[in-house]
């Protein structure tokens, strides 16, 4: 199943259209992949596949051991050290003393109580988690938009193409036959050669598109790991007009609302404000007494009043505590600093918020053009169905040529594209605007 955002916030709406005590929910525009089964499945091998993934999910990795390396300063820390080597013991009184002599000693210390330092570290390796989490999600975001887009282009392309091949058909013809009659005399050189050169460009517009095809099919194979065939069988559908102008005019609505907190940019901010408010609290443990539990064992040579180098055990166990004193101020900067950096964040996130509105505002605006535009297309096009309808009429009963007839087809064969284009921007333009306003789980 493919990983989705949590669209909750912004993808469940209703519309107040009937009283004040009754609504109509407005269903959310499909997404690409929703509407092209093979797009669905190109992008759910991308979350197995796609090695610009790997580095998201190493840097999870690594955060993970963060935070056991965190979580282990909860633990007793023992350590044994030993010496072994020549002990020289010089005396005013009595006889010096060459020995060689062994000593070990075992520590164990466990702290007990830090004003807070050890959990504050064990959440900044949390917060690390969520980060990389982030980092790992929006990528993957902005993979699937690629292929998205990569994928509609192709659908694109292919339907250019077979328009491309339909319009070469008919200038070979047209080439042949103004070739006879330039032979002939018929038609002047100047004629002749623009025929020509309009074979030419066509045959040169159906190369570059076979060699951008040849390109996205590879770009899929390298972003996201895809090597099966793409069949391209689909069509850009119809888009439903009057739910997407209910759809849009929900999300102006909804403009100020809380789904702003949800989205990758905000997230990545007030996580790191969170790490610096954890920060603080590290700092400001080191001006004060650490409680620590403490035991040792000891073993080294010793001289008595009745043995020189007697082997000597001492045990020890209780309460250690260390203090910081003074460090030459660098804790009160680094304190300053850590504040310093706190309100920078929270300034940085009060600016993106304003920016994500604004920049949400703009799309929506681009959105409406593109949804009336594309209306307007719609209807137009319905009209040229119809009056090519009559044409195919007039040809049979033969008020028109064939040629003409195919003038006509290639017409509305062009116009078919360009709502195609249309379609297509638009599908991207509202999946895009889902993107920026949904929010990403954490």
């Amino acid at each position: 199943m493919l990983i989705r955002y949590s669209l909750s916030v912004l993808l469940i709406y209703s519309l107040g259209i009937a009283s004040a005590s009754s609504a109509t929910a407005v269903e959310r525009p499909p997404l690409p992949e929703e509407l092209f089964p093979e797009l669905s499945s190109i992008l759910e091998a991308a979350q197995a596949n796609a090695p610009d993934l790997v580095e998201g999910s190493l840097l999870k990795q690594e955060a993970d051991e963060r935070l056991f390396q965190a979580k282990s300063e909860y633990y007793p820390n023992l350590s044994i050290n030993s010496n072994i080597g020549q002990r020289n013991d010089y005396r005013d009184e009595g006889e010096d003393k060459e020995d060689l002599g062994v000593n070990y000693s075992a520590n164990l210390k466990r702290p007990i109580y830090h004003w807070g330092a050890i959990e504050s570290k064990i959440e900044q390796a949390r917060i690390d988690n969520r980060i990389a989490n982030l980092y790992y999600l929006n990528n993957l975001q902005k993979i699937e938009r690629q292929l998205r887009q990569n994928y509609i282009t192709l659908l694109l392309n292919q339907a250019s193409l077979r328009n491309e091949n339909n319009r070469r058909s008919n200038l070979q013809k047209e080439f042949e036959a103004t070739r006879v009659n330039y032979q002939s005399g018929k038609v002047s050189e100047l004629a002749f050669h623009t025929v020509e050169l309009d074979l030419e460009s066509s045959l040169l517009s159906i190369d570059h598109l076979e060699q951008q095809q040849t390109r996205i099919r590879e770009s899929f194979r390298s972003a996201a790991g895809w090597n099966q065939p793409i069949k391209l069988e689909a069509t850009i559908p119809e888009l439903n007009i009057s739910n997407l102008q209910a759809w849009h005019e929900e999300q102006y609505n909804k403009l100020n609302g809380s789904w702003v907190n949800g989205t990758y940019e905000l997230g990545l901010t007030r996580n790191a404000i969170l790490k610096q408010e954890e920060q603080l609290t590290i700092i400001q443990a080191r001006q004060r007494p650490l409680v620590n539990f403490a035991a040792s064992a000891t073993q080294r040579q010793t001289n008595t009043a009745q043995q020189d180098n007697v082997d000597t055990l001492t045990l020890f166990a209780g309460i250690n505590i260390s203090w910081n004193i003074f460090d030459g101020m660098q804790t009160k900067h680094e304190k300053i600093e850590a504040t310093l950096r706190k309100r920078r964040l929270e300034n940085t996130l009060s600016t993106k918020t304003t920016q994500l509105r604004e920049s949400a505002s703009m799309q929506l605006d681009t959105l409406d053009y593109n949804i009336k535009n594309l209306a307007l297309m719609e209807r137009r096009f319905s009209i040229k169905k119809s009056s090519f309808t009559i044409k195919q009429d007039d040809s049979r009963n033969g008020r028109i040529s064939s040629t003409d007839l195919e003038t006509e087809r290639a017409q509305l064969n062009e116009f078919e594209h360009s709502i195609m284009l249309a379609r297509a921007k638009l599908l991207i333009e509202i999946s895009d605007y889902i993107d920026l306003t949904s929010a990403i789980e954490s």
